[in-house]
């Protein structure tokens, strides 16, 4: 890699930090590039992003920013993945590939505002309800009581109905 490019990688690496909600550490040892690029694309799909890049660049971008932490389980070969959106997304998305290509291992993960999250912490965040999931339970909640409501003064109508009924019933045997 050429001495000019590594300053720009890591302003990029620094902006796409500072941009992301959470960030996860994998080794992709032995991983081929098509499966690497399966994974990039799953990412994707959770608005999430794979990068490969040197540790000791990346290490220089995680300065001034929430993720420096994670910089010291820089070693080895790794990829880093920003979750822009919901990290909860992106790390099912990044259990699923690990469980798929068994050259994936995951190593840590980070939330700001939170702990380094080991492999298995990982793990138990992917298992988490998503965001999308956890809005429509909360939408299920609230409108329960409407629902409930509905159904109490239907049933309040339908019985007074039956009873005007059978009123009428009752005269029309009265007159006749």
């Amino acid at each position: 890699m050429k001495k000019e490019k590594k300053p720009e990688i890591v302003r990029e690496m620094h902006e796409k930090l500072l941009k992301s909600r959470g960030v996860f550490l994998v080794d992709f040892t032995g991983l081929n590039v098509a499966s690497l690029m399966s994974v990039r694309a799953r990412m994707k799909e959770s608005e999430g992003e794979l990068k490969v890049v040197k540790n000791t660049l990346l290490r220089i971008a995680l300065s001034d920013t929430d993720y420096l932490p994670v910089s010291k389980f820089l070693t080895g070969n790794n990829a880093i993945v920003f979750a822009y959106q919901d990290p909860i997304a992106t790390a099912k998305q990044l259990v699923k590939s690990a469980e798929e290509f068994e050259h994936l291992t995951l190593k840590e993960g980070f939330i700001p505002g939170g702990e380094v999250l080991d492999a298995q912490g990982v793990e138990i965040l992917s298992k988490i309800p998503g965001r999308e999931e956890l809005l429509g339970k909360l939408a299920y909640l609230f409108s329960y009581p409407v629902q409930g409501l509905v159904n109490v003064t239907s049933g309040i109508v339908k019985n007074l109905i039956t009873i005007l009924e059978q009123i009428k019933q009752t005269k029309e045997k009265l007159a006749a």
